[in-house]
């Protein structure tokens, strides 16, 4: 039998600052049944690009990364690094 892996979306997080954070887990299951789990997060800022990012997050920032948030994340990042 072959493994196979599929990726869910555990957890989408969204910072004050329009940064998401997204918590994927990757179960491997062999047989149908599960071999192995893999948890990783990311964290894509607001002006990040999104575009090799699945349907699901990329609503989620069509909403959260309006030209405002992503205006004043930019500001925030230019006056921290002053």
């Amino acid at each position: 039998m072959s493994i196979t892996r599929e990726t869910i979306i555990d957890k989408i997080i969204i910072n004050n600052d329009g940064e998401l954070v997204i918590k994927e887990k990757i179960i491997f299951t062999e047989g149908g049944i599960k071999v192995g789990e893999h948890v990783q997060k990311k964290h894509i800022s607001p002006g990040d690009s999104f575009e090799n990012e699945s349907e699901e997050i990329k609503q989620v920032l069509q909403v959260v990364h309006t030209d405002k948030k992503v205006q004043a994340y930019k500001n925030k990042k230019t006056t921290t690094a002053m």
